[in-house]
């Protein structure tokens, strides 16, 4: 007989004084609508949400972004891994990480490191702490005063929050499997590259040129796609409606 986990640690790091906030979450604790994770520093939390499909939504903030993070990730995931990490759609550094105690300290450990090291190469070459480089970042923005947030926002994605969501279920999709082109049809793997523009993500598969652009900018067809449990790239066949099982 297997015994389900029924709880997990989580773990971020503050994007305003850089300590990492972790916490242990139990089952029955997310039995209610909404847990808030939040730094001792009262400047950021993450949010876990129930969500009517029994999926949880997880807001993250991010030590890159000027704005928080949304995924939404099934309670296996949440309980039953050793550890399950949340990545920056945009740097690709995890942000948000859950499972066993331990895994999670190594992991958020390993995290600060990397974090460091890209920070070094962009020019700050004496910090020694994340702690050091929000502080000079902090100086600054109290420094101009008057700069609005939207005025730090990223300008090449039209909504961060509706990208990131999209990138993320491209790449579930793609995990599992769910992602089909003409090299699928028949009974091939695709090799698959997802290119950013503005307000679009395009998927296209390398071997038979297969493509699929979705709409970040659009709540309808956004939705639509969130929702979806499979991506089909433009090209493939007119009459295949679902992959060949052979």
């Amino acid at each position: 007989m297997t015994v389900k986990n029924t709880e997990s640690t989580i773990a971020y790091r503050c994007p305003h004084c850089g300590s990492g906030i972790l916490s242990m979450v139990g089952v029955f604790a997310l039995s209610g609508d909404m847990i808030k994770l939040k730094c001792d520093c009262g400047q950021s939390e993450l949010i876990i949400q129930n969500m009517d499909d029994g999926k949880l939504r997880l807001t993250v903030p991010c030590m890159m972004c000027p704005r928080p993070h949304q995924y939404v990730i099934s309670r296996a995931a949440f309980f039953d891994k050793t550890l399950f990490t949340l990545p920056c759609g945009m740097t690709e550094t995890d942000v948000c990480f859950i499972g066993e105690k331990d895994a999670v300290i190594n992991a958020l450990n390993e995290s600060e490191k990397e974090l460091l090291s890209m920070i070094r190469e962009a020019g700050y070459t004496d910090v020694e702490s994340l702690s050091d480089v929000l502080s000079m970042q902090n100086d600054r923005a109290d420094d101009d005063g008057d700069e609005d947030e939207d005025d730090r926002y990223d300008p090449n994605f039209t909504d961060n929050h509706i990208y990131d969501m999209v990138l993320y279920v491209i790449r579930e999709l793609e995990e599992d499997g769910k992602i089909f082109c003409r090299c699928t049809e028949h009974g091939d793997e695709g090799d698959y590259d997802i290119i950013c523009d503005r307000d679009e993500i395009y998927v296209s598969c390398k071997k038979c040129g297969a493509r699929k652009a979705i709409r970040c900018n659009g709540a309808l067809a956004t939705q639509a796609f969130l929702d979806t449990d499979a991506l089909y790239l433009e090209g493939m066949s007119v009459d295949s409606d679902t992959p060949d099982d052979e």
